[in-house]
């Protein structure tokens, strides 16, 4: 883990602290919170779960302040939403999943001055294809309902469709 000047930011992936890292990488501008759930979804998983009786390793959660659900359990809860950042990547035809394949040159942060937060790595697929990629997301302070995600694909051995 490296802490300078206002990043946090970590070079090693650690699947068994995924959801403690979904809750430190959490964006939120008071409005708007979104958990720092993996784009690509959970590792294995086709799709990310619809609860965390489903799979307790991740909480893939966003909340709009003031939206409320009822719930057996505890009275008021705060509503879930869609899965917002959620995207389905294909490459070459192979689903990127990090649970297959292999990673190389993993970073993770969180600019603490401008709430954006990155992942990239190279990603080698089951079949040896090499891709890198970049993602950047963050929360608008300026526009409450704006969550913006950038996504950089650069196939390093391979071409075909994305």
């Amino acid at each position: 883990m490296n802490m300078d000047s206002w990043t946090f930011e970590l070079r090693t992936r650690d699947p068994a602290r995924e959801k403690t890292l979904e809750g430190l990488f959490t964006q939120a501008n008071g409005y708007l919170g979104v958990r720092g759930y993996t784009e690509e979804g959970f590792p294995g998983r086709q799709r990310i779960p619809r609860n965390y009786a489903e799979d307790s390793r991740t909480m893939p959660h966003q909340y709009v302040a003031g939206v409320f659900d009822r719930s057996p359990v505890t009275g008021n809860t705060m509503g879930n939403l869609p899965t917002l950042r959620l995207t389905d990547i294909t490459l070459a035809g192979e689903r990127l999943d990090l649970a297959a394949g292999s990673l190389a040159d993993f970073s993770r942060g969180l600019g603490l001055r401008n709430g954006v937060a990155h992942r990239a790595f190279v990603w080698t697929s089951p079949a040896g294809r090499r891709t890198a990629l970049r993602f950047e997301s963050f929360v608008s302070w300026s526009r409450r309902h704006l969550l913006a995600t950038r996504l950089e694909i650069r196939p390093l051995d391979w071409s075909g469709e994305v």
